[in-house]
C-alpha cells in the first residue's frame, strides 16, 4: 500500500486495535477499505451546499454554483479522490452518500441528467464585473449560512 494519509491511518488503527486486544485485525475492518465501490461517473448536486461534483473517467471537478454561473473551485485527479474516499453508497433514486477518511460528515449528492443551465466558469474565464461578484457573495451567505437572513 503507498505512503498516504489513509495508509497511515489504517496502519495505526490496526496497531491500536492489535495491541489493546492482544488479537489480530477483524477481517471486517480491512474489508471494509478494500470493499467499498469507487466513486460513480457523472453529475452530481450537493444536497446541502451550492456545490456541483463532476466525476469523470480521470479527474473530478467541483463547481460552486450560483444563480447565473458554475465556477469551477477544484480539479483533482479521480485516484487522488478515491485515495481519500473511506465509504460510498448509492441507491436506486441516484442518491449519493461519501464518506472521506478524517471527515464526521457524510456527503450527500443527487444525481443530475446534465449540466445546469449556469454559464460554466472553468480555468481563466472569469467575469470581472463587480456587481456580480457582490452578488454571488451575498447568494453564497444567504443561502449557505445559518441565519444569515434573520441577521440581516
Amino acid at each position: 500500500m503507498p505512503l498516504t494519509r489513509r495508509a497511515l491511518m489504517l496502519s495505526t488503527a490496526a496497531a491500536s486495535l492489535a495491541g489493546l486486544a492482544g488479537l489480530a485485525v477483524p477481517p471486517a475492518f480491512a474489508n471494509r477499505v478494500r470493499g467499498r465501490m469507487p466513486l460513480p461517473a457523472g453529475i452530481w448536486r450537493s444536497r446541502t451546499t451550492a456545490d456541483l461534483f463532476a466525476v469523470g473517467e480521470r479527474a473530478c471537478r467541483t463547481y460552486t454554483l450560483y444563480d447565473d454561473v458554475a465556477a469551477l473551485t477544484d480539479e483533482t485527479d479521480l485516484s487522488d479522490v478515491e485515495g481519500e474516499v473511506l465509504e460510498t453508497h448509492l441507491d436506486d433514486e441516484g442518491h449519493l452518500e461519501v464518506e472521506y477518511w478524517g471527515t464526521v460528515t457524510r456527503f450527500q449528492y443527487e444525481r443530475m441528467d446534465g449540466w445546469p443551465a449556469q454559464q460554466r466558469l472553468e480555468d481563466d474565464a472569469w467575469i470581472s464585473d463587480p456587481n456580480r461578484t457582490v452578488a454571488a457573495f451575498f447568494d453564497i451567505l444567504s443561502g449557505h449560512f445559518a441565519f444569515a437572513a434573520e441577521r440581516g
